[in-house]
This record gives C-alpha cells, structure tokens and sequence, in this order.
C-alpha cells in the first residue's frame, strides 16, 4: 500500500532541494499539508515533548513578536518573509520534521544520494549549456547563471545551497545499497567539480572542510593503501607504462580542451574567485566588510533588544523589495534583534546540533549518520553567516527529526 505522507513528504523534500526559488505555492501547499498530518499522526500516538522545548519555544516566538512590534513602532513596517521566518517556521519545521522521521534511515541517505546527484547533475548541464557547449530545451526556473572572466569565476544556481548542507552526507557516509556505493566516487568527483567552478565561497567551503575531515578520517587507511600499491606495482612495467600512457592522456586532453574551451583560464578564474576573499579591495569584500561595520555599530546603539525585526540602515540598502535583508546574516540579525535574539537562535543550532551528536552516540552501528548530520548542520549554519539561506527547509527538516527518532528510539 501506498503511503500517501512518505509519498508527499518526498515531493516535499525533491522541490525544496532541486528548486529552492520555484514551485513557491506549491510547496507551501505541500508544507502545510505535512505539518496537518503530523499534528494528526503525534496526536495519535500520544508522542510527548519535553515541557523545556515548549517554554524555549514560546519565549522565541514572545521575543520576535516583540521584535516585529518594535519595527512597526519605528515605522519599519512589515514583511511576510521576516515573519515567516521568525514566527511562522519555527513552528512549522519541528511538527514536519516527524514525517521526515518516519522515513527508514537506508531510504533516508539513498534519497539524500539522489537528490545530490540531481542537483550536481542541473549544475553540470547548466554550466554547459550556459558556455553554449551543449544546446538543450531548458526552462528559465532551470537556468542559473555563468560568469567567466580572466579574474572572476561564477556558476550559479540556487540548488547550491542544498550541496552546502549535503556535500558532508555525500562524502563521508557510505550508502548500502550497492549502485550507490558504486556510483559515490564519481559522485564525489563531479561535486568537487561543481564547487570548483561554482565560484560560490560557502559551497567550496563545504567541501574543502569535509575532504579535510574525511582525509584525516582515513589517513592511516590511505597510509597503508598508498605503501601496498607502491611496493606491489612500483617495479612492474606493465603498471608503470599504464599509468605513464593515462598521465600523458590526460594532460594531452587538457590542452586540447582548452583550445577549444578555454580550460585552462577557467582554472585561473578559480583561482581568482578564492583570492577574491582575502583581496579587501574588491567590490564585494570590501561592500561585506562596510556592512559588517555598520551594523555592528548601529547594532551597538540598542544592543539588547536591537532596532527591531524588520529594520534597515536608510544609507546601506542592498534591495528596494526586502530592504531588511542583507548578506552577512547574523550581522543583520544582532542589529535587528539585539544580543537576546543572537542568543535565541544559538540555543536553537546548539540544540539541533546536541540532539544529532546524542543520537549517534546512543546508536551503534548506524554509519555515523547522526554525526554527519550533525557536521552537515554546522557547516550549513557557519555558510549562513555571509548568505541570507538560512530558513533553507532541508538542513532543517532533516536535522529536526532526528529527535523523533531519539523520542521512539527509532533506529532500525
């Protein structure tokens, strides 16, 4: 029998991951629909919350409506958007997180394997399509955009942020299921591929932190590896002839490529996009540092309570249609909401955090998921500082209910 929550859940999940900016009423549809039936289904099995969870909640939700009031007060005015965020979400991403819950752990990492593997697959096809090398029927939700310069580098589309929070689930666990664990290396590959020309500092960051994680995870095993290779096939000709053809092959193959596609300036653009972040005169370094020194300063003139929710600075506007948003998040949320709403929140992320570290803890034999999920969230969360994703549903969901699954000691 079909089960129609797992069945809307996925959906749920698929467009939130593969179209975070598409498919807006449809997935708030499909929200409202998952939280419904949850309230139903924890109703029914009588599933009890920890009365410290329910007075933590109501002090968020207290303090933000505080916020909000504060803004219309200084004539702010308000905004779906920030109160979504701040009042509407968090209510609604805990009750969904129970359908994530129900979803078997092995079905659970094959459907964040596939849903990674689309999302690499989309910025793949754009990047090309987008340099004119492959020619498809693409729509315009499909499209992102590509940028190559002799000092600048960008490949963007916004499933990027989805790769933020999963590159650490695709590396460092190992699927069971078989077509995955043979498709994973080439997975690997091609989101390291993406990330490099993505020119998207958080997405990299996720994955140079993750390789470094995952390369002192099996150093020794690597060590033992490398030492039996080199001695067993070091002397034989066979090997070393093979491996002289493939070396010669592929910088061959570079070099053709780049004739006719400029290979080899993509990787100095690259390299440029990093250098960019430790380059204070440029543009966009320096537009962060000057909003950082902004906001801090105003933010230091009600340091408490902040100007409010959905304040702006009148000299320092980065959108006429969200004029409350800005990139260095949490920046921005010290200057609307005050040190108590930097506090509300870091008690949040600490407390998912926890609740993932304590079920991987209590759980043996689960492929370190927990852990991982916990890292991924981290990751997620430190990527947020300098990119306004942070509502992002997936890392959310996914990490939420993980305390179902300690609640009914799911793990099978």
């Amino acid at each position: 029998m079909i089960n129609i929550s797992f069945l809307i859940t996925i959906l749920f999940l698929s467009l939130a991951a593969i179209f975070p900016s598409g498919f807006s009423v449809l997935k708030i549809i499909l929200l409202l629909i998952i939280s419904s039936l949850s309230i139903i289904e924890i109703n029914k099995r009588r599933i009890m919350f920890h009365r410290n969870i329910f007075i933590f909640l109501m002090l968020f939700l207290s303090y933000f409506s505080f916020s909000f009031l504060n803004s219309v007060v200084q004539n702010y005015g308000l905004n779906f958007r920030i109160f979504s965020d701040y009042l509407i979400l968090p209510i609604i991403y805990p009750i969904a997180a129970y359908q994530v819950s129900k979803i078997d752990l092995t079905k659970r990492v094959s459907f964040l394997y596939l849903i990674s593997l689309i999302c690499i697959l989309f910025n793949v096809i754009n990047f090309l399509y987008q340099l004119d090398i492959i020619s498809l029927p693409l729509s315009d939700f499909m499209q992102g955009t590509v940028t190559v310069e002799e000092d600048y580098l960008l490949s963007r589309l916004p499933n990027q942020v989805t790769l933020i929070f999963l590159s650490p689930l695709v590396i460092l666990i190992k699927p069971t299921k078989n077509i995955l664990i043979n498709l994973k290396p080439f997975l690997v590959f091609l989101l390291i591929v993406v990330a490099f020309f993505s020119g998207r500092r958080a997405l990299q960051f996720s994955v140079i932190a993750t390789l470094f994680i995952s390369f002192f995870s099996y150093i020794n095993i690597l060590k033992d590896f490398l030492f039996i290779t080199i001695r067993k096939n070091l002397l034989k000709k066979s090997h070393f002839l093979s491996y002289s053809i493939f070396i010669i092959f592929l910088i061959s193959s570079v070099f053709v490529i780049n004739n006719q596609y400029q290979i080899i300036s993509l990787f100095k653009s690259f390299w440029s996009t990093i250098n960019v972040i430790f380059d204070s005169s440029d543009r966009s370094t320096s537009l962060r540092a000057l909003q950082s020194e902004r906001l801090i300063d105003e933010g230091l003139n009600k340091i408490f309570f902040g100007h409010g929710a959905t304040a702006n600075l009148p000299d320092l506007i980065r959108s006429n249609l969200t004029k409350w948003s800005y990139e260095l998040r949490y920046h921005a949320l010290f200057f609307q909401t005050g040190i108590f709403g930097i506090i509300f929140y870091l008690i949040s992320f600490i407390w998912v955090i926890k609740i993932n570290l304590y079920a991987n803890y209590s759980c043996i034999k689960k492929n370190n998921y927990f852990l991982v999920v916990a890292f991924s969230f981290l990751i997620f969360i430190i990527s947020a500082y300098s990119n306004p994703f942070y509502a992002h549903p997936l890392p959310w969901l996914i990490s939420l209910s993980t305390y179902y699954n300690l609640n009914e000691k799911k793990f099978n």
